[in-house]
């Protein structure tokens, strides 16, 4: 019998519990190998487990929660045995010190459900589907293929083959280790979390007026002094302290957020500011550039003497241009850490009533009654942010087409130099 394969991903969102469970109760010999498995996913498809509890030789776990540990408990007091329940713990480096970040690590991340029958025959379905409430009951985006035919098959052997490495690297479960490993899964999501939040720490806060500008015949050089203008709601700029960053393009891209990506194409120069008039009080400045204000972000030799007509509602800002800057940086522009998802009123997601009829009924409301809408959009939080301070900031970021810039986060992404 040659080997039959399903598709299972015909639409995005395919519950696999009902099938997952007509499979399980008529296997003899089942193996699950899941990178990850929730008490809920454990629900799904629990009810052919504890009713054959024999057929099940192996349950293979890359991480779990503490109530995943649980429900393994549940499935010892009904007779599986001690040895099918299995952990494998990934890898980790060598160290008893190892950096928060390197606690993310490689893991067990396989997707199988291996089961043989009475007939000789065997079922492996195979995907992204972990055992999780999300993933079986449909509510996740997943995909999966079903392989059928003959135990005997190569390919079939391939699978036992994979389902045997995974077995020789885990451990076996122990009641008395559920902390621990709880406690090893903690620590993978941690080094996850200081990845994802690395943008939000240390240096990376430092606020930066970022200048974007073309220059003509000639260029600045260090101890010039450049003349600009910013929103007058600013007021704090003073205190905010921020650096000030220029870069001097020989051609400036045609938007400012592909500037930003070509910073490596340009000059770059580290500013200190040694002029700020927020009452347009100064009718003479000192400086040797000013930048257009009109048409593209030419910067430009002053006449002497220089006596600029700032815009309505701007602020003269002078600052000497101190060193090369050696280092490249990514520029943040959100002026909030905290965004609003936006749902599609019109695109609901429910668990099937097939699932809540064909699997466990305690199931956790956060599964069963609630129903989840799909994202649209990211966008951010503006409820604390209609003050001028704010409006000032949108108006400097390069959404807005702006060439002068506030920046009030920004990443180190080249370390070959050092700056003061």
């Amino acid at each position: 019998m040659a080997v039959i394969a399903t598709v299972l991903f015909d639409s995005l969102r395919h519950e696999l519990a009902s099938l997952l469970t007509q499979k399980l109760r008529q296997s003899v010999s089942t193996h699950i190998v899941t990178g990850f498995a929730t008490e809920n996913g454990i629900r799904q498809i629990q009810g052919p487990i504890l009713d054959n509890s024999s057929a099940l030789k192996s349950f293979i776990v890359g991480a779990g929660t503490p109530d995943t540990f649980r429900a393994f408990d549940r499935m010892l007091s009904a007779g599986v045995s001690a040895s099918a329940l299995r952990v494998h713990l990934g890898h980790s480096l060598p160290s008893s010190k190892v950096k928060k970040r390197d606690r993310f690590r490689p893991m067990l991340h396989s997707k199988v459900y291996y089961m043989e029958n009475v007939n000789g025959d065997a079922t492996a379905i195979i995907g992204s589907h972990n055992v999780t409430g999300f993933a079986l009951s449909g509510l996740n985006g997943e995909a999966a293929v079903m392989l059928e035919g003959s135990k005997s098959d190569p390919e079939f052997e391939k699978i036992r083959n994979h389902i045997d490495m995974a077995h020789a690297e885990s451990i076996i479960y122990s009641v008395n280790d559920r902390n621990s490993l709880a406690w090893w899964t903690r620590q993978w999501i941690n080094g996850l979390a200081s990845i994802a939040n690395s943008e939000q720490t240390g240096p990376e806060n430092k606020k930066t007026i970022v200048i974007l500008c073309q220059s003509e015949k000639i260029s600045p050089k260090v101890e010039d002094v450049l003349y600009f203008e910013v929103p007058k709601e600013l007021d704090e700029l003073s205190s905010l302290s921020p650096d000030i960053h220029v870069y001097i393009f020989p051609n400036i891209p045609s938007t400012p957020l592909e500037a930003l990506r070509l910073l490596k194409n340009a000059q770059g120069f580290r500013c200190n500011m040694v002029g700020l008039d927020i009452n347009k009080g100064t009718a003479e400045v000192r400086a040797d550039w000013f930048i257009a204000k009109s048409g593209r972000p030419i910067i430009k030799p002053t006449s002497k003497p220089f006596r600029p007509a700032p815009e309505i509602e701007m602020q003269q800002v002078q600052v000497k241009l101190n060193s090369v800057l050696k280092k490249q940086y990514d520029y943040l522009f959100d002026a909030s850490d905290k965004w609003i998802a936006i749902t599609d009123l019109e695109v609901a997601t429910r668990i099937p009533e097939i699932v809540k009829k064909s699997t466990s009924p305690v199931q956790s409301n956060h599964l069963r009654e609630k129903e989840w809408r799909l994202v649209k959009e990211l966008r951010i939080d503006d409820s604390a942010r209609n003050d001028k301070y704010s409006m000032a900031l949108k108006k400097m970021s390069p959404d807005q087409g702006a060439y002068v810039l506030m920046s009030l986060r920004r990443s180190d992404v080249d370390v070959s130099g050092e700056d003061p």
